[in-house]
């Protein structure tokens, strides 16, 4: 599956960019730490403190994980761990907080949402990917693993948060309303 993969990517014509090595370097540790600073100062400046979680949370605990699932998988590419690829998971990470901030920010339907959450993360994992793969770096599955892994991660975290939020709110909301029964905290 890697060769066919690897054998659809044009490395003639894609060896020639030399912005692809400038591509591989924005998924080092460095860059991605500004990144995540930059991205939760924005949110904390438009206001947004949840996004600003997100922000920061998102893209480190995606790190975290492929950290630890390199050595867990085992699998190498030149004498280092290759699955999943942090690189690949890290772009893909923030190309998605970066979507859910515009998503936030223009409020548009569900349907352009989706959109542009799947393009954020396609676009930015995707260009690393093609990076990473052709520059020798990794394998297609292993782009393709810290790709989901980002996904995974931070849309759980998104979804932790919007669900910690609710409840927060219904919680908060018991003071004004009155004490809850029993009953109507089971059903919850």
């Amino acid at each position: 599956m890697d060769a066919q993969i690897g054998g659809m990517v044009d490395a003639s014509v894609l060896d020639k960019a030399r912005i692809l090595p400038d591509v591989v370097t924005l998924g080092n540790p460095l860059p991605v730490a500004t990144a995540i600073v930059a991205l939760g100062g924005v949110c904390l400046m438009l206001g947004r403190h949840r996004l600003a979680v997100l922000a920061v949370g998102g893209p480190s605990l995606t790190g975290i994980a492929t950290t630890i699932f390199k050595p867990l998988i085992g699998r190498t590419l030149n004498g280092g761990f290759a699955y999943p690829s942090g690189h690949a998971a890290a772009a893909t990470a923030l190309g998605l907080v970066v979507a859910f901030v515009v998503v936030n920010v223009l409020r548009p339907g569900p349907w352009v949402s989706a959109a542009l959450l799947a393009g954020g993360a396609t676009l930015t994992g995707g260009a690393m990917a093609v990076a990473l793969i052709v520059g020798g770096f990794h394998y297609p599955t292993d782009v393709a693993g810290g790709f989901c892994t980002a996904v995974a991660v931070v849309v759980g975290i998104a979804l932790l948060l919007e669900h910690w939020t609710a409840r927060t709110v219904e919680r908060g909301l018991e003071g004004f309303v009155g004490r809850r029964t029993a009953g109507q905290r089971a059903r919850d």
